[in-house]
């Protein structure tokens, strides 16, 4: 083989890999502190989705035999990753670097394709080093729902194609509903793509081919919907199912009344999303966009139907965001594919500026490049101060402790919100409520479920309860009182004996008289 040959075929390589390399780079930069090597113990939401996948893997329903208010996919995904490495978390992170990976790829070549490659590059760059500001310790159903999101976003781009353009709908819908039984607020993509459809076919008067598109979209949501119903139907679980993902929701989005309160939580959490420049950028490629699509639509002819159904979606995106008035920073990670096309638009315009004043394509690569790198360099402080997070968040002694004085088939109840030491740990619940927020929430709980969960713990004697002191769950005092739940407490009281303090947690030891 000459050299002449062998360099030749270096360079096509090179031309093939580059950009999987960058977005691989990239999402391990991202997802390396969230990794069980740096955070050995999940943080609370995360803790909840591995001990329910846990407990799937042990033969317990969602929501019948383990209580949570998510939609149950996230349930089942966590399960797959722990199943694969034998309830080791690292099954789940591979997973999460799959899903992120195959987010910014997918959002690579949509920008790519809309507005080049110096602007897809910048893009899911920005998007990227986000990222670190807003995965909160990883593994959150909005990280799932990415990839679904860029996905569609791509395969709407040139759905006007008539080659396969039946089948692409069908994906789209399928997509979407997947996305809403992972996190029902991350639906603004597909509700934005349904607005334009709408909007596209009443303008042109073809109401037949909208009813057909419409069916079509719904065909691929209502194939996942019975999927589950059966699922859980066929398991006695699809009442459970309603009343904790979705009556639960209602009372808890319903009990947030002020305006206000949900908007506040709109500006802090924007702010998560400010920390690189990308909320900024892409403001100012939502001011273009608005402007292009009004006053020289031919210039965007190309992107018409992406930019449009963006221009759609971003206030669709935080309304939905502001539903629960929380500013948890994850939930805006549901807002990236939106802001990631307003980016591409930026730095699709000043590439068009640097070819107007000749710059050469060497030049402009090396620019770049320079721009990435000062981005990166950038963000080490950030990623190393979240590290730091979730290295230190803690709890490491409670888990020792548990492991030394409890044996793996007796069960702990970590009274609070505290699941993610029962997964750490491998020590079940002795109630489907390993939690208690649904007993303390008004409009929801009662007297029944009180009791059902007094009655587990008498029943199953857990060999340790421990109160985290959370103010939203005080230790043994609900709200509702009556004499059958007072009697219970009394009991459960009379045989847990205090053992002493651990951190800020207090720990109780089963004493019953056998």
């Amino acid at each position: 083989m000459t050299p002449g040959v062998s360099f030749t075929r270096v360079n096509r390589l090179i031309s093939v890999l580059w950009d999987k390399v960058l977005i691989f780079t990239g999402v391990l930069y991202v997802l390396l502190p969230t990794s069980p090597i740096n955070m050995p113990i999940p943080g609370r939401d995360s803790g909840v989705f591995l001990y329910m996948g846990w407990r799937i893997l042990n033969g317990e329903i969602p929501y019948r035999d383990v209580w949570d208010h998510k939609p149950p996919l996230i349930y089942f995904l966590n399960a797959l990753g722990l199943g694969l490495t034998n309830n080791s978390r690292w099954g789940v992170w591979v997973i999460e670097f799959i899903a992120l990976f195959i987010a910014a790829y997918f959002g690579y070549k949509l920008i790519k394709k809309a507005f080049g490659t110096t602007a897809a590059v910048f893009s899911i760059v920005l998007g990227l080093l986000t990222l670190i500001s807003v995965i909160n310790g990883g593994n959150f159903t909005t990280e799932y729902t990415l990839p679904l999101q860029f996905a569609s976003l791509w395969l709407i781009y040139d759905v006007d194609r008539k080659e396969g353009r039946k089948w692409k709908i069908i994906l789209i819908g399928l997509l979407g509903a997947i996305a809403f039984f992972t996190k029902q607020t991350s639906i603004g993509v597909w509700l934005a793509i349904l607005v334009f459809v709408s909007i596209k076919q009443l303008a042109s008067r073809n109401y037949k081919r909208l009813g057909y598109e419409l069916v079509l979209l719904a065909a691929g949501g209502i194939a996942i919907t019975i999927f589950l119903a059966a699922y859980f139907g066929l398991n006695q679980a699809l009442l459970d199912f309603w009343d904790a993902a979705f009556r639960y929701n209602f009372i808890y989005v319903a009990s947030v009344t002020s305006f206000v309160y949900r908007l506040a939580p709109i500006l802090v959490g924007l702010q998560h999303l400010a920390t690189f420049g990308l909320i900024q950028v892409s403001f100012i490629g939502f001011a273009l966009t608005v402007v292009l699509l009004f006053h020289k639509r031919t210039a965007i002819d190309k992107q018409l139907a992406l930019l449009t159904i963006a221009v759609i979606d971003l206030p669709l995106e935080l309304l939905l965001v502001s539903t629960s008035g929380n500013m948890f920073s994850h939930y805006f990670m549901t807002l990236l594919p939106v802001l990631t096309i307003f980016t591409g638009v930026v730095f699709w315009m000043l590439d068009r500026q640097l070819s107007a004043w000749e710059i050469p394509q060497i030049g402009k690569t090396r620019m770049t490049i320079f721009l990435i790198m000062v981005l990166v360099l950038a963000s080490i402080k950030e990623s190393a101060l979240h590290s730091n997070e979730y290295r230190l968040q803690g709890n490491e002694q409670v888990v020792e402790y548990i492991e030394a004085n409890t044996r793996a088939d007796e069960t702990v109840l970590l009274w609070g919100a505290e699941s993610s030491v029962n997964f750490a740990t491998l020590r079940a619940s002795p109630t489907r409520f390993p939690y208690q927020y649904p007993l303390f929430k008004n409009g929801y709980t009662d007297e029944v479920l009180i009791i059902e969960f007094l009655d587990d713990v008498l029943q199953t004697k857990p060999a340790l309860i421990i109160d985290t002191r959370n103010p939203e769950t005080p230790f043994l005092d609900f709200s509702m009182q009556s004499k059958a739940i007072g009697d219970r407490i009394d009991e459960i009281k009379a045989n847990y004996e205090f053992k002493g303090i651990i951190g800020n947690w207090d720990i109780y030891e089963a004493s019953f008289n056998e």
